[in-house]
């Protein structure tokens, strides 16, 4: 215990920046909740009396979590800067560290804390199961399961039924299912099945080619992030997305391959020069295919049996929202484009589309990240931009760039505040919320979707409660936003009534109200 505590006190340092990370849960949804960015700690609790992971708010200090670190919790270390687990209660957690140093540091800590090797990238279960006479299985495979390191059968047409009867009766507990990820892995067994398939295929021996999915689904259903490793590389997910065709429960085979890679067109507004992130781009649309598409929504005692796949998707996301961050060839294309003036609707919808697509990843940001794109947005222009956009006669391209504001004003909405006087100090003659509200009072669709979205835009623009106050200046900045908004707003939205009541009076009522 003595050697634990100094390992883990000695190296997690609370303040320390590379100890800086954002903690996610997975909601009920299985989506990825932000919680915060803060600085986390590893050290012994005194009054929990045990080790804890520990994250303080880097904004007020608050916790935003404390958690016993069990030896029978399954700590994972993935893609360098990320640990996630899963706690007793079945609740999903995930730190995303700002440098990769942390994120090693804090790794040993909880392995220091557990007991075991920092290198071992997930937590095995050390308990011995005991073979009774109900995990028995007619063709001996408990006995192979069971044995301090399983040897897979040869990896060929003649053993194929064998392999995955091991394989399915691997899954009765935790220690088998990690003997077998263990297995897998070490023996180089997807490359060798996937040789196999080739082979079975050219023969169109479906049955063993239903044989091969079983086996690859369980592998997949084994949740290892080493296996996923393997399973989603360039090199190998073209013929793992073949092998998962052939769906015995499906009539028919349902042509995966064809589709990612011959149908589905991949739409570059703006070029990538950068080789591995387009490589990321491609494999997270087709990771996410899988997730989506080829494998059955889990049942309620499934929910968490592709966790680590639906982990890969989201950080890989974080990578590539970081990588476009970084790219300023892309980062100055995409603004020109923006401010293209002339184009077709085509051309206006995939660049607005792109734009927006952008923004819609910028919560899964490092605070001081996200603070950095959102700023980059405004020093070149988004405002004005946006403007245009509203004024395009293209529905869709109306209803993105709503979409795009929402966003901007979630993350920095007093700057929006001071663009709106600024323009109404200049005495210009189209006032940017007033192209808002005239969306809201011409908009097509009988649901009123971007309506409603613009409502959600005025709202969090106007309410009194959200405007910062503590300075002189903010409550200057205060009464000037809604003196701008009552005087020269609230005529635009009650227009489309004035043809039954009295204009004059309305803003009379309104002047009133200032």
């Amino acid at each position: 215990l003595g050697m634990s505590e100094a390992l883990v006190d000695d190296k997690c340092n609370e303040k320390d920046p590379s100890h800086r990370v954002k903690l996610y849960v997975l909601n009920e949804k299985r989506v990825w909740d932000d919680k915060g960015t803060g600085h986390v700690t590893c050290v012994f609790n005194e009054s929990l009396q045990s080790h804890t992971l520990t994250v303080r708010s880097e904004q007020d200090g608050s916790i935003l979590l404390e958690s016993k670190i069990l030896n029978e919790t399954a700590y994972q270390k993935q893609q360098e800067t990320l640990i996630v687990w899963t706690e007793a209660d079945n609740s999903d957690f995930a730190l995303s560290f700002q440098e990769k140093q942390g994120c090693d540091e804090v790794w040993r800590g909880i392995c220091g804390a557990q007991g075991r090797d920092p290198a071992q990238e997930s937590s095995d279960d050390t308990t011995q199961d005991s073979g009774s006479d109900e995990d028995s299985v007619e063709n001996g495979a408990l006995n192979t399961v069971n044995s301090p390191t399983l040897q897979l059968p040869p990896c060929d047409l003649v053993h194929l039924k064998e392999i995955n009867d091991v394989i399915a009766a691997s899954f009765s507990t935790v220690s088998r299912r990690d003997a077998l990820a263990f297995a897998i892995d070490g023996q180089q067994y997807i490359p060798k099945l996937i040789k196999l398939f080739h082979m079975v295929e050219d023969l169109e021996d479906l049955e063993s080619l239903h044989l091969l999915y079983r086996i690859l689904k369980n592998i997949f259903f084994l949740n290892k992030p080493p296996l996923f490793e393997t399973l989603l590389s360039e090199h190998c997910l073209f013929d793992v997305i073949g092998i998962l065709e052939y769906d015995p429960t499906m009539q028919t085979r349902r042509k995966h391959r064809e589709f990612l890679w011959q149908q589905a067109k991949f739409k570059e507004v703006v070029p990538i020069n950068s080789a591995p992130l387009l490589s990321k781009i491609h494999q997270v649309y087709r990771v996410q295919y899988i997730y989506d598409f080829i494998f059955p929504a889990p049942s309620i005692f499934e929910e968490n049996v592709l966790s680590t796949l639906s982990s890969f998707i989201f950080f890989t996301r974080v990578e590539i929202i970081n990588m476009l961050q970084e790219d300023k060839t892309f980062l100055a294309t995409l603004f020109a484009l923006i401010k293209k003036k002339e184009a077709t609707v085509e051309e206006f919808q995939n660049v607005i589309g792109l734009l927006k697509e952008f923004c819609s990843y910028s919560p899964l940001l490092q605070a001081v990240h996200r603070e950095s794109f959102f700023r980059t947005l405004m020093n070149n222009g988004i405002l004005d931009a946006l403007e245009f956009f509203f004024q395009c006669d293209d529905s869709a391209v109306r209803s993105m760039a709503v979409d795009i504001l929402n966003l901007i004003v979630d993350f920095d909405a007093p700057a929006v505040r001071s663009y709106c006087v600024s323009e109404f100090t200049e005495n210009k003659e189209k006032l940017f919320l007033n192209l808002v509200i005239d969306l809201m009072n011409r908009d097509p669709d009988p649901d009123l979707v971007t309506t409603m979205h613009a409502y959600v835009v005025l709202k969090n623009l106007i309410d009194p409660e959200t405007m910062p106050t503590a300075t002189a200046q903010q409550r200057n900045d205060k009464h000037d936003f809604l003196n701008f908004f009552y005087k020269s707003c609230v005529p635009q939205i009650f227009a489309r009534f004035f043809p039954s009541i009295n204009g004059s009076k309305l803003i009379k009522v309104t002047a009133m109200l200032i």
